[in-house]
This record gives C-alpha cells, sequence and structure tokens, in this order.
C-alpha cells in the first residue's frame, strides 16, 4: 500500500512518516520499504523496544 501511495503522489520514503500500533503490519512494511515509522503504544506494551514510540498522538508532534 505504501509504494502505491509513494507512486501516486509522486513521493520519496523520506517524505512520509507511518504511524501505526502493530510492530508486525504498518511498522514492518514501513521500515522495510525505508519509511520512518513510528508505534504508538498507548499501552506501553513495547516498553523495550529499540524504535521511535509514542503513548499519546499528542506526542506525534516531536516526529514531524
Amino acid at each position: 500500500m505504501f509504494v502505491q501511495i509513494m507512486h501516486a503522489q509522486n513521493l520519496k520514503a523520506t517524505d512520509l512518516l507511518v504511524t501505526g500500533d502493530d510492530l508486525n503490519s504498518e511498522i514492518k512494511a514501513a521500515t522495510d520499504l525505508g519509511i520512518d515509522a513510528v508505534l504508538y503504544d498507548r499501552n506501553a506494551y513495547y516498553p523495550n523496544k529499540d524504535m521511535n514510540c509514542i503513548c499519546s498522538f499528542a506526542d506525534l508532534k516531536s516526529f514531524l
């Protein structure tokens, strides 16, 4: 899906930021394509993951 979006909108991977709550779905897909990703981990389920992570969408501002 991300590839189709990039092609349709004439964007590069560096133009995008993906936010998602599933490491094995949208986060993995984004990082595999070189797209920056932020894990939305509202309940701190993944406290030891070495990645960009937020617990509230208000925290997303620091990645923009």
